[in-house]
């Protein structure tokens, strides 16, 4: 996750900083898919019944579908219009996409204390 832009974050996560120990959930969404809209309730339900103190961290990897998806004014702008409050990280050249062997929009990927990889 390094020289990825983030968003809603004092300075860029990493593993071994912030994440260590922890349950991640990667939410690969695109702020043009509906459906990637439709599962933003959900993530803030698990994420208002299991705080990041308890264990459980939820990233979203905006990865692009279209090349004016990419820019960063315009994901920031989205962040903030669907009041995503947990950290979102733009994933501009669809490396961590790409890296896990994403297919499609959205898909979440739950990554375990001990960086067991699960995708649902």
């Amino acid at each position: 996750m390094l020289g990825l832009e983030w968003f809603n974050v004092s300075e860029n996560l990493s593993m071994k900083k912030h994440l260590h120990g922890k349950i991640i959930i990667l939410d690969f969404f695109t702020y043009c898919c509906i459906n990637c809209m439709h599962i933003l309730p959900d993530l803030e339900a698990l994420e208002k019944e299991f705080s990041i103190e308890s264990g459980l961290v939820v990233i979203g990897v905006h990865s692009a579908k279209f090349s004016n998806e990419r820019d960063s004014t315009k994901i920031r702008s989205a962040v903030q219009r669907y009041n995503i409050m947990h950290p979102v990280v733009n994933d501009a050249t669809l490396s961590m996409w790409q890296d896990i062997g994403i297919i499609c929009w959205p898909t979440m990927v739950m990554l375990g204390m001990h960086k067991y990889l699960i995708k649902f």
